[in-house]
């Protein structure tokens, strides 16, 4: 009997705008990888992007969810993840018999009602090939969402600092006031 692992990192967590995103590699009876990822967090971008393209060509299935920045305002941030995570699933043709997450927290079952085996790995991204897959996968994907809402928001540099807290983007808050891709909640007065 064929089984299913998801393997799922997720990116933006600590940004200041835009969504959060889940990436799921779905992995059928325990398939290797052809090419060997990293932790996105430690490669520049021309690497992820390269990485990017071997994913392509991977044996496998790469799925994505998202949850909006008025979502994470409105249920926290932790449950706008597992929110990313359902969503991702209802796009998986089989429903994996495990998740394995990146972190120590299983945000997933927060908007989950389905019941599913979970197992948390603490630095995941950096010890597991199939979730260092996963976070480049998370990262490159969302940094092109934020590229193209640059395009619509062109004074706060999303491009640049992809929607995170950097010195330029509160200045440019404080300047010309909140979007509506900024997450309120992130965001505190004494910090610009």
């Amino acid at each position: 009997m064929e089984k299913y692992t998801l393997y799922i990192d997720e990116v933006g967590r600590g940004s200041i705008a835009g969504p959060v995103l889940t990436a799921g590699i779905l992995v059928k009876n325990n398939n290797k990888l052809k090419h060997t990822y990293f932790d996105s967090k430690s490669i520049s971008n021309k690497k992820r992007e390269f990485l990017y393209e071997k994913i392509k060509i991977e044996n496998i299935k790469v799925y994505t969810g998202t949850a909006s920045n008025k979502e994470i305002d409105r249920y926290g941030i932790n449950y706008a993840l597992s929110l990313s995570v359902k969503r991702m699933i209802k796009k998986i043709e089989y429903f994996p018999d495990k998740i394995v997450l990146d972190g120590n927290y299983n945000y997933i079952k927060l908007a989950m009602k389905k019941n599913i085996y979970v197992e948390c790995i603490i630095k995941g991204d950096k010890i597991n090939n199939f979730l260092s897959c996963a976070s480049i996968y998370a990262k490159v994907t969302r940094d092109k969402m934020m590229i193209k809402c640059s395009k619509y928001y062109p004074v706060y540099d999303f491009d640049k600092n992809k929607g995170y807290g950097t010195s330029n983007h509160y200045q440019s808050i404080k300047e010309f006031g909140l979007s509506d891709k900024h997450r309120k909640s992130f965001i505190k007065k004494q910090s610009f």
